[in-house]
């Protein structure tokens, strides 16, 4: 497969249409951009993406130059499309994914606003071009370079570190060895798979039987459909488990990197709080002292008036006075009522009455000892209250000073914190730290999801292996099932050859991954060591130290980038190697490897994490092991020198007028 050209069309920076052609010169293979940050460099590798699967790293509305966005007015429509030539097999096909929207009164557009549509072409024999249906041109494209593998060819220098521990790996790997034809052909005969031909073959005999024999083919049929099931779920299951391991190991290097920042904001969030609960102090406080203000500002200011009043009544002669809190009404209430409190009759008693009555007197309004009685006792009560107003006033107020002077200390500290912060308060530690506790959780989930998935289908496989018994016994017994048994017998054998075929296949791989990743790994790291490179296509890098192999864990970005390199690299020269021996040669072997083809590598700031000496050594090897090479990097004097034999064509993007919304793609002599 090679890349033709690629035209963006109002595209992020690239306004208006823009072509970039690339080498496929077989002996000079590389194209080279080249260009400062903030021009579109990485915007160039995101277009091949969005072009060929529908995403990439900016949201859609993102996506359209913003001046051609400017320079509509408002209820037109806008579109921006990028255009992708690649050949396949000797055939051309022309891929374009455009996106319109529909621009608002207030100059935006929404995600609601937008629509995208892929259309795949292709010239026939002719030179005509054809056409292919909406609905297929997705899998077409599928069909040329699967989606998943996509990430092994389209790459940048964060994702080569990392590439290793993707959780697609295997997958991928698989993908690229052409081992995928013969997983499905296994998938196609496997007498597990209720769905399979072999398994057909089975149901058609058991029909043949008599009613039990065809109830136990129906049970059958649905615990191997129930065993798929279970199957792809644990399948998924696997996979979920290694991203959210992926996950949690990422976010605990985070974390780490960031435990002073992390603590900082910790801290800040405590003087928030606090900054929170002084104002609510000042605020309660502050209407303690309105409350007690209001309920005894009176009696304060009337002390000095109050205790002159004592003194004139102090020498008043209070003898004959009544009853304490007794009213004159009550005495007519009692007489109206003809008894005394003490049960006495009064209208047969006259000295009773004449008694009660003598009580009268001596009450209010009648007498003025008993009035100056009780104001006097109203006055000692009201100096008492006053005595502790000025105490509680002065409290109020001392505690509403002390909570002002903590809260302009607090917020004084938090503005020196915040500034200490500055530009680091991007990362959220906490908000790190909760998603760490949410993937530890989910992987614990997913782990016990996983073991149980194991047990059931452990008792799955045991129940559907004794109901084939029952099955097989059966069947023998049919006369009419002997051509159908044959049949059978053959499917299962086709099978048999196809896994054992399969397993071989992978061996064969795998060891030649192995040899092939290893030599390229030597040609650039120096000092030695072997890539060890697991079932699951993950790697290691062992040494051999007082005659034992052990793991060296890589120190820093630059030897993850080579270790991973030398496995992308293993992978695209294998592949390569593969394609070109099944071309010339025509063995049952080699027909396996048919579909496999050589791949482009697209890279960009492939060289950020290493240094000038391997910079060199990568830029020499990778254009004699990839059938073509698209390398967008700022200026690198190192790496042009080591391309410069391999460079068909170099481009260089420039700003027009020093804008960030506007690069256009020069290409050099």
């Amino acid at each position: 497969m090679l890349i033709k050209e690629i035209t963006f069309c109002n595209f992020r920076q690239y306004k208006g249409n823009q072509t970039i052609s690339f080498s496929t010169d077989e002996n000079h293979n590389v194209t080279l951009i080249c260009g400062t940050n903030g021009t579109g460099k990485t915007t160039i590798a995101q277009a091949f993406k969005w072009c060929l699967y529908g995403y990439c790293d900016y949201v859609e509305t993102e996506i359209p130059n913003s001046d051609y966005v400017n320079d509509l007015t408002p209820k037109e429509r806008g579109e921006v499309y990028v255009t992708t030539i690649i050949i396949h097999q000797d055939k051309e096909y022309t891929i374009r994914r455009t996106l319109r929207f529909h621009l608002r009164d207030d100059w935006t557009f929404r995600k609601n606003d937008i629509e995208t549509r892929l259309k795949v072409q292709y010239k026939d024999e002719n030179g005509e071009q054809k056409s292919i249906d909406y609905s297929d041109g997705q899998s077409e494209i599928n069909k040329i370079l699967p989606e998943d593998l996509s990430d092994y060819f389209f790459f940048d220098g964060e994702r080569i570190a990392k590439i290793d521990n993707s959780k697609d790996v295997k997958s991928a790997v698989r993908g690229i060895m052409g081992l995928d034809t013969i997983a499905k052909a296994c998938e196609h005969f496997d007498p597990k798979r209720a769905s399979s031909v072999t398994s057909k073959f089975r149901d058609a005999m058991a029909r043949n039987t008599d009613q039990k024999g065809q109830l136990l083919a129906k049970e059958l049929e649905a615990k191997q459909k129930l065993l798929e099931e279970k199957n792809d779920r644990l399948s998924n299951t696997e996979k979920e488990i290694v991203f959210y391991e992926e996950k949690k190991d990422k976010l605990s290097k985070e974390i780490s990197a960031n435990k002073e920042l992390g603590e900082k904001q910790a801290k800040r969030k405590k003087l928030e709080n606090n900054i929170e609960i002084i104002k609510k102090q000042i605020e309660d406080a502050k209407k303690r002292f309105k409350t007690d203000f209001s309920s005894e500002v009176l009696c304060f200011f009337a002390v000095p008036l109050v205790k002159r009043a004592i003194e004139v009544t102090q020498n008043a002669d209070l003898s004959g006075e009544g009853i304490p809190d007794m009213q004159s009404s009550s005495i007519d209430a009692i007489i109206k009522r003809d008894y005394c409190i003490c049960g006495t009759k009064l209208s047969t008693n006259q000295g009773a009455l004449d008694c009660v009555k003598k009580e009268q007197s001596l009450l209010p309004p009648n007498h003025i000892g008993t009035t100056l009685r009780i104001h006097r006792e109203k006055f000692e009560n009201l100096i008492a209250r006053a005595d502790g107003f000025l105490s509680k006033i002065q409290d109020d107020n001392v505690r509403i000073l002390a909570a002002s002077k903590d809260l302009i200390n607090t917020e004084n500290e938090l503005k020196e914190l915040s500034e200490e912060i500055g530009n680091a308060d991007e990362i959220d530690v906490s908000k790190l730290n909760a998603e760490y506790n949410n993937a530890y959780n989910s992987l614990q989930e997913k782990k016990s999801l996983k073991d149980r998935l194991n047990r059931e289908i452990g008792s799955l496989e045991k129940e559907i292996g004794d109901l084939e018994k029952k099955i097989d016994e059966l069947v023998n017994e049919s006369k009419k099932n002997k051509e159908i048994q044959k049949y059978y017998e053959y499917s299962k054998a086709i099978y048999e050859w196809f896994a054992e075929g399969y397993v071989r296949r992978e061996n064969e791989i795998k060891t030649a991954i192995h040899d092939c990743v290893n030599k390229i790994y030597n040609e650039i790291q120096i000092g030695g060591g072997v890539l060890h490179i697991d079932d699951n296509y993950h790697i290691d890098v062992l040494a051999n130290t007082s005659g034992k192999w052990r793991n060296i864990k890589a120190e820093n970005m630059g030897e993850l980038t080579i270790k991973n390199f030398s496995f992308i690299a293993g992978l695209i020269e294998l592949a390569k190697e593969k394609a070109m021996k099944a071309t010339h040669h025509a063995s049952d072997e080699d027909e396996m490897d048919k579909d496999i083809e050589p791949f482009p590598v697209v890279m960009d700031a492939p060289f950020s994490n290493l240094g000038t000496f391997y910079t060199e050594k990568v830029s020499r090897i990778l254009p004699q092991i990839a059938e073509q090479v698209i390398v967008i990097i700022y200026e690198d004097e190192v790496a042009e020198n080591a391309l410069k034999d391999r460079v068909g064509k170099r481009y260089l993007i420039e700003t027009v007028g020093n804008s960030k919304t506007y690069s256009i793609v020069k290409e050099e002599e």
